[in-house]
C-alpha cells in the first residue's frame, strides 16, 4: 500500500511540474506577446526590432491577436517575417476570388504583398507554393520592405 501511495505521489508531483512548466512557457510565449500589441504605451516605446520580435511570436500560435500582428510585420516586416506570415495566413479561412474577405486576412496579404513585392493569390496555399518554389531561394535582400532602414 505505502509502495503504491509513494508511486502515485510521485506521478502527481512530476504531472503538476510539467503543467507548471507548461503554464509559464504559454504565459512568456503566446499571454505576454498578445497583450503588448493590446498596450499602447509599449507599442509607442518599442523598437522597430521589438515589434517585430512581438508580432512573430504572436503568429506562432494559431488563436492570438492575429489581426494586430499583421498590421506591425506590414510596417516593421522583412523577409524574415514571411514564414510567421505564412503562418497566420494558415488559420485564415479559404477565400474564393470575388468573395468577400475578413479584415484581418487582408492585412495578412498586405503584409506579404508589401516585404516581397510579389501578389502570389488570396490563399495559403497560393502563396505556400511561391515561398516553396521560388520565394525561400531568393536572398533576403531581394524583398522590398527588407531595404527599408
Amino acid at each position: 500500500m505505502k509502495r503504491t501511495r509513494r508511486w502515485f505521489l510521485s506521478v502527481l508531483v512530476v504531472a503538476l511540474s510539467a503543467c507548471a512548466v507548461l503554464a509559464i512557457l504559454l504565459y512568456h510565449q503566446w499571454w505576454v506577446p498578445n497583450q503588448r500589441l493590446k498596450d499602447l504605451q509599449w507599442m509607442n516605446a518599442a523598437s522597430k526590432d521589438d515589434l517585430k520580435e512581438v508580432a512573430q511570436r504572436v503568429l506562432t500560435f494559431p488563436v492570438g491577436g492575429h489581426h494586430d500582428a499583421f498590421l506591425v510585420l506590414s510596417e516593421f516586416g522583412d523577409a524574415e517575417s514571411i514564414p510567421y506570415l505564412l503562418a497566420g495566413l494558415r488559420w485564415q479561412p479559404h477565400t474564393a476570388p470575388g468573395e468577400p474577405m475578413k479584415c484581418t486576412k487582408l492585412h495578412c496579404l498586405e503584409a506579404l504583398r508589401a516585404i516581397t513585392g510579389h501578389n502570389a493569390g488570396l490563399n495559403y496555399s497560393d502563396w505556400a507554393t511561391w515561398w516553396a518554389s521560388t520565394g525561400s531561394k531568393l536572398p533576403p535582400t531581394a524583398f522590398p520592405l527588407s531595404q527599408q532602414p
